[in-house]
Parts: structure tokens; sequence; C-alpha cells
């Protein structure tokens, strides 16, 4: 395949921070292609065929068919179930330091499809919002495979992510049956908040301006403040923001991989924080929450009792 100069934004922190609203109104921008959480393609994608974000089941996407085509090649590309094993050999947290030969595969074949999907998709930003701490640690060895990375950490309010886990949500993108997402208990959330967010805290120390942290609260008040940011971390200069239109954007149709149901809304949507938490999260949870994620709260500018809005 001809190779694309393009960079991949890689958007890490907390499952439920908002990063699939973030994603899909990056798509809107020209010259970003917005692929949804691409470290769920080998299963829930190529092989469970669930849906796209434009609605039709993976393997009826002439998006990710291209994708496929051009990111094989000469080379094909091994099986789902192949990339799926090598994806947890290279990504194991127990097996790190003894799998350097995994990540490096797992690399090349993660820069193969990153360039597919910038050359079908026309763009130079690629936008992945897979979240998982390994994974971005991984990309940072892209640039010897002629892509940029950058990130953006996306933070909100520890209370608000783990009442969101808490919820019944179904999952549309299964569309052969009736699936809900899963639930875990508020002690296991927080732990995962306070893991992830600083593993990326972490990685902007050690790669100094590739990482850009933003917050939920802020993208919700000032849309177009905090995508202009954003767009300009990955490197393009003058972003067209047309579509939003001050706390309202208008989305169209896109192509991600997994991600939150939220991903299916296209047209105007109105940007109104989720703060259902404040309400239904019960007190002593609330405030066990706020005991121990106390320190990083404050850094990130969460600061009293019922911090968020």
């Amino acid at each position: 395949m001809s190779g694309t100069a393009a960079t991949v934004l890689f958007i890490g922190g907390a499952g439920r921070s908002g990063s699939t609203l973030l994603e899909s109104m990056l798509g809107q921008v020209p010259g970003v292609v917005a692929a949804g959480e691409l470290t769920h393609l080998w299963d829930r994608g190529m092989t469970q065929d669930q849906l796209c974000g434009c609605g039709r089941p993976f393997s009826a996407c002439p998006f990710w068919r291209d994708v496929l085509r051009v990111a094989s090649g000469a080379d094909p590309l091994p099986s789902p179930a192949a990339l799926l094993r090598l994806k947890r050999r290279a990504l194991s947290v127990a097996a790190w330091p003894v799998r350097g030969g995994a990540r490096r595969r797992y690399l090349s074949v993660l820069a193969t499809l990153y360039r597919a999907i910038a050359e079908v998709g026309g763009a130079s930003v690629v936008v992945d919002s897979s979240k998982y701490p390994p994974e971005a640690y991984l990309l940072r060895g892209l640039p010897a495979h002629g892509l940029g990375v950058r990130y953006a950490h996306l933070v909100r309010e520890p209370n608000a992510v783990v009442f969101s886990w808490q919820r019944k949500r179904l999952r549309p993108e299964v569309h052969d049956r009736t699936v809900y997402m899963p639930r875990y208990p508020w002690w296991k959330t927080t732990g995962a908040w306070l893991v992830y967010n600083a593993l990326f805290d972490v990685l902007g120390r050690g790669e100094p301006g590739a990482v850009l942290r933003i917050r939920y609260e802020d993208l919700m008040d000032r849309p177009g403040d905090v995508l202009d940011r954003v767009c300009r971390h990955a490197g393009l200069e003058r972003p067209d923001l047309g579509f939003v239109r001050g706390r309202e954007v208008v989305l169209a149709p896109n192509h991600t991989v997994s991600g939150n149901p939220s991903r299916f809304r296209t047209g105007s949507v109105a940007l109104t924080p989720d703060t259902a938490w404040r309400d239904g999260a019960p007190r002593w949870q609330a405030g066990a929450v706020n005991l121990l994620t106390a320190w990083q709260r404050r850094a990130y500018g969460y600061t009293g009792p019922e911090a968020g809005s």
C-alpha cells in the first residue's frame, strides 16, 4: 500500500469520561477521521460483526472493507483470532518486560492499520479512542513507522464516572440479540479512574508536549475552545469548527468501531452535562470516592465535595 503521512490522536483516560462524544465531534473536522475504539476491531468488529457507527454491520460497511483491503496490500493481515492473540500478548501488563517481540509485531500491525484508515478517509489525523494505557504507551513507537502520535488525556469528575458504570445501558451495536453494557462496583471503577489517569499523567511527563489534558466538563461548557485546542495539538492549525453552534453540535454519521452508544447520535446534539450522579449516587459512596481520589481531583481542578460543574 502507499503510505500516507498522518498523526494518530489517541484519546486516553478512564472509561465513561466522554471519549466517544469527543471523538464524534472531532470526526466532523475536515482532515480528521474518527475510527472508534480500535482496540476492539479484531473481536467486536471483524469477529462479532457488530454495528459500525454508520449503522451497518461491520462486514457491510464500505469504509472498513476498503480499509482492510488497503491494509492487507501484498502482505495480508493475519486472521482476527491471530491478531487478538497477538494483542493480548503484546499488551499483557504482567508479561510486559518479556514480550518485546510481540509488541513490535503488534505495533507494526497498528501502524499499517492507521495508514490505511488515513488513506481511505482522506485524513491527516486518525482518532483512536481506545483509552487503554498499555496501548497508549505502545504507540510511542509509531514515529519509527512514519506516523506521528499525540494524546488527548480526557478526565471527568470521578463520582460521575463511577455512577455511570452503575447504570443499566443497552448496547445497540450488538444487533442480533439484547445485550447490556457491563456494570461494576464503585470501588473497582474508582480504582480504574485513579490508575488510568495516573498512567496518562506519567506518560505526559515522559513525553513532553505529546499529551494534552482536557476536562469533560469544559468540553460540555466550551466545546469550540476545547476542540480548537485538541485539533491544534494534533497538528491542524486552522480547524474548521463550523458544526459547533455554541453548546450545540451538528454530527454526521461516522465509522467508529465500538464505543458508547452516543456514537450513533446524529443531527443537532445539545451538549448537556450528565450530572445524574449528584442525586443518584448514595451519599456514602460519593464520600468514599471523594476521599480516595482527593489528591488527583484537586490536581485536575475538581475542588470541594460537589465538584464537577
